[in-house]
């Protein structure tokens, strides 16, 4: 099936002056998508160039890892999918955490009071909820597709009464108003810097922030498997160590995990 109609100006300017001002090659905007890695991944398949971009006001299917839904609703976030092209398979890994730290960067950027952090493998978080979710997916030819879903202007009530405890928008951990268009460009801006091209190795100052950023951290967690652990940091290849307290140090290179609470 087709997209629909893209836009001539997105955020009252027009979109090609956006991608030239950011640097990036093409860029597609809409009033709405069903999924802005659909579209992407689209135009991978037609050869479409790294860095390549599609931003959409809202997504009527928007999903997250394993396939869940993800809210994506008009004007409320950032909902945007971006084309990287990596020189080798054993870069994939660090996708993820890559585009998490040019969100932390980029929220950071917009807003300097604020304090975002990582929690492997691709959320981003504010004081503690999420208010980033990255789903990355690979396209023929080695490309990946980076999904970036940035909550922005939400309220609390704007947020499904399930996940209200756990989600929080920019603008409601800040309070202050922010452009979607600068927030985009600083992301894409700081994705460039760090994937172009993408590096093998999470290494020197890189893996210094990235431990910086890190939520879990000194976190007992409980990995999909049942076995509980402490997280003792990300490898330079992107799995999360887990280990101590007499556990034997494991890596895990995919899944997710929940916070073992002790209290």
């Amino acid at each position: 099936m087709d997209a629909p109609a893209g836009l001539a100006i997105w955020e009252d300017k027009a979109v090609e002056a956006w991608a030239q001002a950011w640097g990036i090659p093409r860029l597609e905007a809409y009033d709405s998508l069903a999924s802005t890695n659909d579209r992407c991944r689209e135009m991978a398949d037609r050869g479409a160039p790294a860095f390549t971009s599609v931003i959409s006001r809202e997504q009527t299917a928007g999903r997250g890892r394993g396939g869940r839904s993800w809210s994506s609703p008009a004007g409320l976030g950032l909902w945007m999918s971006v084309l990287i092209r990596p020189q080798s398979q054993e870069s994939h890994g660090l996708l993820p955490i890559l585009a998490g730290v040019a969100v932390c960067r980029a929220i950071r950027m917009v807003r300097p009071e604020a304090e975002p952090r990582l929690k492997w493998p691709n959320d981003v978080q504010l004081g503690g909820r999420k208010v980033c979710g990255i789903l990355c997916e690979g396209v023929g030819g080695g490309g990946v597709v980076v999904g970036i879903g940035v909550n922005v202007r939400q309220r609390p009530e704007d947020f499904p009464m399930a996940l209200r405890d756990h989600v929080i928008s920019i603008e409601l951990a800040l309070h202050g108003e922010v452009s979607l268009s600068v927030l985009a460009g600083k992301i894409l801006g700081e994705l460039r810097r760090l994937a172009a091209p993408v590096p093998t190795l999470l290494e020197g100052d890189l893996a210094k922030e990235v431990a910086n950023l890190d939520a879990l951290r000194g976190t007992r967690v409980r990995d999909v498997s049942g076995a509980e652990g402490t997280v003792l940091g990300v490898a330079p290849d992107g799995a999360l160590i887990v280990g101590g307290e007499g556990v034997p140090e494991r890596r895990l290179v995919a899944g997710s995990v929940t916070i073992v609470d002790r209290s």
